[in-house]
C-alpha cells in the first residue's frame, strides 16, 4: 500500500487518477483541521459550506503541488498549511464582499 507522500509524488508526475484516492485518505483528517483551526467555534452563517468544501479541496490540490519530495515533512503538514491559508482567503473575500454589497445608511437604508 502506497503512503499519502507516494501518492503525491506519482500525482506530481502525472498520474492525477491517484487524486481521488489521496483525497479520500486525507479528507477526514482536512475537516479536523479545519475544526481544530477555529477552535470548536461554528463559522459565521455567510459562509457557504459547499463553498468551502469546494475550497478545501482547493487546498488538498496545492499541498500536492507543494509537497516536496526531498524534504522530511509529511503531506498534512502541507494540508494544514494550505487548509490555512485557503481558508482565511476564502472567509475574508465573503467578508469583503458582504461589506462592499451591503447598503450604507447613506444610500437611504435605515440602521439598526
Amino acid at each position: 500500500m502506497l503512503s499519502n507522500e507516494e501518492l503525491a509524488v506519482l500525482i506530481q508526475d502525472g498520474h492525477k487518477e491517484y487524486n481521488k484516492l489521496l483525497y479520500s485518505r486525507v479528507e477526514l483528517l482536512m475537516y479536523k483541521l479545519l475544526s481544530m483551526r477555529y477552535g470548536g467555534i461554528s463559522l459565521p452563517a455567510y459562509i457557504d459550506k459547499e463553498d468551502l468544501q469546494q475550497n478545501l479541496y482547493f487546498a488538498f490540490l496545492k499541498a500536492v503541488e507543494g509537497f516536496k519530495r526531498d524534504k522530511p515533512y509529511k503531506l498534512n503538514s502541507y494540508l494544514e498549511y494550505h487548509i490555512r491559508n485557503t481558508t482565511n482567503r476564502y472567509i475574508n473575500r465573503v467578508k469583503n464582499c458582504l461589506l462592499y454589497t451591503s447598503p450604507s445608511p447613506r444610500d437611504g437604508a435605515t440602521s439598526r
